[in-house]
């Protein structure tokens, strides 16, 4: 809805200004009106027109006065601004006050606007802005607004006074988001007590022309002459059905060489850098073998179907039984001036530079993995990285000859079956050869990367491991992307959980990584997150008013579980979602059913019971629902406890708990009972296994039990969850050690059991929250 007269008309109004401050409010309240947000009738009454103030003042019964100072934004926190002036002779009492009260070289005037009819209540007052954010690049803002606007935010839930929203979202799909604020469910007259003050249309459609306005002026517009940082309407109201602004802030800033935006790189490379078919390494010794380079040269070697390979070495013949070339020159004699897949540097980070620049003007390499330190994570090194994005970005325009590269100061990266370029010692690992396969798992730090790898031996193998390093180039989003993109090549397919470990996001990744995420879904699979840089402490102070509310975690926590992401709040939840991904995958599909995802419980305790119910609907969640038993699926349950004499002795309620009294065989059967209900999507099995009735032990001294047996409880588990994959379960087994390997035994099987029912239960919860994108 902006035409190109609009346009033209915002563009030079800003092209007018200068940049290092800030329009003045009537100035702003233009550019508003031409955006659909107009302000109520005003003047502005500079200095050299005070004379003739009686006939420049609007013709209204009230007015508001606000002074326009050089320097002074808040108006309101240096008392200035005037309510309820009637008459002329009071307009000029004010005036002659203000005028008195602030330094005459920046005292430009007063602002006298119509004074509108509020009510002083909750919803009056409405916050509406846009702003460009680093991670998410254009964004907008709606909430509650008015001088309480911080206080709002610090005592509601997240995500209840205001909503931050990249400008890239199409707000017609996501009006139900908004239709839960509760500004908007006010503003619709919802709330018990409540009159309707205008449609959610009047607000999408403002919001609409701010998006537009924020991707217009910003740098992602190559066009773009001017960029808004920041457009605050704080307050704005509904006046007549229709939105009017009472205050408005804006901040520009001309176009920088910095916001230059590169074009696409070319990810399909990424597959040569995880599974090359040839490679050069630099940085082996001949004498120290224990080095990175040397463990790496020793891993392709020894790998079932090794690279071609070189080592580049001044002096040597051959390093690791691989032959030598002294340079990147004379490995493209050696291939034919064919760049090679995958050039691996691990020299001095000045040495490795100059390497990466000579590949850079030969075309040495497709790819390159950088294992140095001492780049931009140093003072020192960070002049040198500089210098190399910027002769990397040289070829931008090039993608056939533009490497791309990994690192630097990474750990490397695994593929299964093609690379392992992870160079700590491998017997100081937990890893071993086993567990599900079916996740990718890319992370900033190359410490977590092998950590969460041991810590999940024997259960999750991920099919890639990526360590990103300091994304010189390649970033966590490059390598989601390019493992969406070819989740059909053998490297990357039957990849059903994508886990990421984030410090930081390069510029624009943010709504990128929301994308991503929507795509992942779209594809039945499920992107975990671990994000850090949680606290107050961690906001960049040079932000802009409405930025600095949104607070860096909480909207990147909510954006990315708006896209369906799962955000995990501790290592130990990283992990737990990491194995309910991989060993329950079909609960991805889930996310397509309509209405929220009825889940089928079973215990035999008591305080279990409590506990998964509580811990599945805390927040009162709509993702969840309980089955209500049909008389089919009543009749079976009491048939099995009938079996077992506890005819009458338990009701049928959509908790079902069966008491210590209910036997193994019977337990697995009444958990198909419930699998086969046409209501129920998933289910959640706990049971304390220290009751006489069950024969839940692995075999052992002092007892004849064997849960391990043919025909035993983990078999027939493990083929329920066979026979059932479009119903997943999860299991839960208390009691300690004795435990340990019946758990082993269905985790092998694929069934995910857990160890403590509430975590079951919050585990689930926040899948399906997930899955159904519920955010508030």
């Amino acid at each position: 809805g902006i035409t190109a007269e609009q346009v033209a008309e915002l563009e030079r109004i800003l092209g007018q200004r200068d940049h290092a401050t800030a329009l003045d409010e009537h100035e702003v309240y233009r550019i508003l009106a031409t955006l659909g947000v107009p302000a109520p009738p005003h003047r502005f009454i500079p200095v050299a027109d005070l004379p003739r103030l009686a006939e420049l003042l609007p013709h209204c019964e009230k007015l508001v006065a606000k002074i326009v100072v050089t320097g002074i934004t808040h108006k309101t926190d240096v008392k200035g601004v005037a309510f309820n002036v009637t008459s002329v002779e009071r307009a000029r009492e004010v005036y002659l006050d203000f005028q008195s009260r602030f330094p005459a070289a920046k005292f430009q005037g007063v602002l006298f606007v119509e004074q509108l009819p509020l009510k002083g209540e909750l919803g009056d007052e409405i916050l509406l802005s846009m702003y460009q954010d680093a991670d998410f690049g254009p964004m907008i803002a709606l909430g509650f607004g008015g001088v309480l606007v911080e206080e709002l935010k610090r005592i509601m839930r997240p995500n209840r006074a205001q909503i931050f929203l990249p400008a890239c979202m199409d707000l017609d799909e996501n009006r139900a988001l908004l239709a839960q604020l509760p500004l908007v469910r006010m503003i619709e007259g919802k709330v018990r007590g409540g009159k309707a003050k205008a449609e959610l249309s009047t607000l999408v459609s403002a919001l609409k022309k701010l998006q537009w306005a924020a991707v217009y002026f910003s740098r992602y517009n190559p066009h773009a002459r001017v960029i808004i940082e920041e457009l605050e309407v704080n307050p704005a109201t509904v006046h007549q059905g229709a939105l009017a602004a009472l205050d408005g802030v804006l901040r520009t800033r001309a176009v920088a060489a910095a916001d230059y935006v590169a074009p696409p790189k070319p990810l399909h490379k990424i597959t040569r850098l995880l599974a090359p078919r040839s490679v050069a390494i630099a940085g082996a010794s001949g004498k120290a073998r224990q080095g990175p380079c040397n463990v790496i040269a020793r891993k392709f070697a020894s790998s079932a179907n090794p690279p071609a390979m070189w080592v580049l070495h001044p002096a040597e013949a051959t390093i690791e039984g691989i032959p030598c070339v002294p340079s990147l020159a004379a490995l493209r004699e050696a291939r034919h001036n064919e760049p090679v897949d995958l050039l691996l540097i691990g020299v001095r980070a000045s040495a490795a530079a100059q390497m990466c620049e000579e590949c850079f003007a030969t075309h040495a390499a497709e790819t390159i993995l950088i294992i140095t330190a001492g780049f931009a994570e140093t003072a020192a090194g960070a002049h040198i990285q500089h210098d190399l994005e910027a002769k990397l970005h040289a070829l931008d325009a090039q993608p056939a000859l533009r490497p791309v590269i990994n690192g630097p100061n990474t750990l490397g990266c695994i593929c299964q079956g093609y690379s392992n370029t992870i160079f700590t010692p491998e017997y100081k690992s937990s890893a071993t050869d086993k567990g599900h396969s079916n996740c990718a798992l890319i992370s900033q730090s190359g410490a977590q990367v092998i950590t969460r790898v041991s810590d999940l031996a024997d259960l999750v193998r991920p099919k890639v491991v990526v360590s990103v390093g300091n994304q010189m180039d390649l970033s966590v989003c490059d390598f989601l992307e390019q493992c969406l993109d070819a989740h059909q090549e053998p490297q990357f397919s039957d990849i059903d959980l994508y886990a990421l470990y984030i410090e930081g996001l390069n510029p624009g990744d943010g709504a990128r990584l929301m994308a991503l995420t929507r795509r992942a879904a779209a594809l039945h699979k499920v992107v975990c997150i671990y994000k850090t840089g949680r606290t107050e402490a961690g906001r960049d102070a040079a932000k802009g008013h409405t930025a600095s509310m949104a607070g860096d975690y909480d909207m990147f926590s909510f954006l990315l579980r708006s896209a369906g992401a799962l955000l995990a709040e501790s290592f130990d939840e990283f992990e737990q979602m990491m194995l309910l991904g991989t060993h329950a995958p079909s609960l991805a599909r889930l996310g397509a059913a309509e209405g929220p995802l009825t889940v089928g419980i079973m215990t035999n305790a008591g305080f279990e019971k409590c506990a998964m119910a509580d811990h599945l609907f805390a927040g009162h969640t709509r993702a969840l629902t309980l089955p209500q038993w049909g008389p089919e699926t009543a009749a079976k349950i009491n048939g099995c406890l009938e079996k077992a004499g506890m005819k009458g002795l338990i009701d049928i309620s959509p908790v079902l708990d069966v008491t210590p009294m209910l036997n193994d065989v019977l337990f697995t059967t009444v958990m198909e009972i419930v699998l086969q209900d046409p209501t129920v999507d998933m289910g959640l099995f706990s049971c304390v296994p220290e009751a006489i009735t069950l024969n839940l032990l692995p075999p052992g001294e002092g007892h004849t039990e064997n849960a391990l047996a043919p025909g035993g409880f983990v078999e027939r588990v493990v083929a329920l969850a066979r026979r059932y994959p479009a119903k997943p379960f999860v299991m839960v087994l208390e009691s300690g050690a004795k435990y340990d390997r019946t758990v082993a035994a269905l985790m092998a099987g694929g069934v995910m059991c857990f160890r403590r029912a509430d975590a079951a239960a919050r585990a689930l919860a926040k899948m399906a929250q997930a899955l159904k994108k519920e955010v508030l």
